[in-house]
């Protein structure tokens, strides 16, 4: 029986080596609903075919089910250690902003500066990985909304079929019939696909994680360092001549 949801489990993901969890997408730019009616239909369809007893049916789609939720917590699990990831270099990089501008104003207070100006541009690249770092951590958040949703509504469903199967289980006990009566039939082709069907999951492509580095590069591709450095850059240029007017005043 095929995993609804999951068609091939991917290995565990490496998120220590600052890479996306790779179980986030689980299934290329399918979303869920896609996953679900591909997958489903046809799972269902072979087992209505094959004259299996309505218990038997359940319960392979119990575990299917199952299987799909394992795979769906330990996705989840992925996404918030990334995010917990992204929240430590987040605080590391606001402290740097704080500790840039500090030794920024003790420069220009020996009136260096061509140190004070390079302080500001430590500073300003800490503040803009912050801000690349925020949107990321959405990216994740988002993500993790939606692993949620799938969650509940999964676990939700396997407890309906449970109860089904067993009521199912102990009409065939005292009937002594192991058939799929058209109530069966209904719930398997269109009532087991209640709520399920509204599920969605933004591709792996909306998430684009990259190392600390990286993010630096990207969000100061503008103006290189020697630029900055150089006394290029308008903003760091401002912060200076404030820190120049801060000092004047005393």
């Amino acid at each position: 029986m095929v995993s609804w949801l999951f068609q091939s489990p991917p290995e565990q993901p490496q998120v220590k080596e600052n890479r996306p969890p790779e179980a986030i997408d689980a299934g290329g730019k399918m979303g869920i609903l896609d996953r679900v009616s591909r997958i489903i239909r046809a799972n269902v369809s072979d087992l209505l075919d094959s004259g299996v007893s309505a218990s038997q049916a359940f319960g392979e789609i119990l575990i299917s089910m199952k299987t799909d939720l394992r795979e769906a917590v330990r996705q989840h699990t992925s996404v918030r250690t990334e995010i917990n990831r992204i929240d430590g270099l987040i605080r590391g990089a606001g402290q740097g902003v704080e500790k840039y501008r500090s030794l920024a104003m003790e420069a220009m207070e020996r009136r260096d500066e061509t140190e004070a100006r390079r302080h500001l541009v430590r500073s300003r690249r800490q503040k803009a990985l912050v801000e690349s770092l925020d949107r990321e951590r959405k990216s994740f958040t988002d993500l993790a909304e939606k692993l949620d949703l799938a969650i509940e509504a999964l676990k939700a469903r396997i407890d309906e079929i449970t109860i089904r199967q067993s009521m199912i289980q102990a009409r065939e006990r005292q009937n002594n019939i192991a058939s799929m009566d058209s109530d069966n039939r209904d719930y398997l082709n269109e009532t087991i696909w209640d709520g399920l069907e509204e599920l969605d999951m933004p591709p792996l492509s909306s998430v684009d994680p990259v190392s600390p580095g990286k993010r630096v590069d990207r969000v100061a591709d503008d103006l290189s360092l020697e630029d900055q450095l150089a006394g290029s850059d308008p903003d760091v240029e401002q912060e200076l001549s404030d820190l120049r007017e801060k000092i004047r005043k005393g």
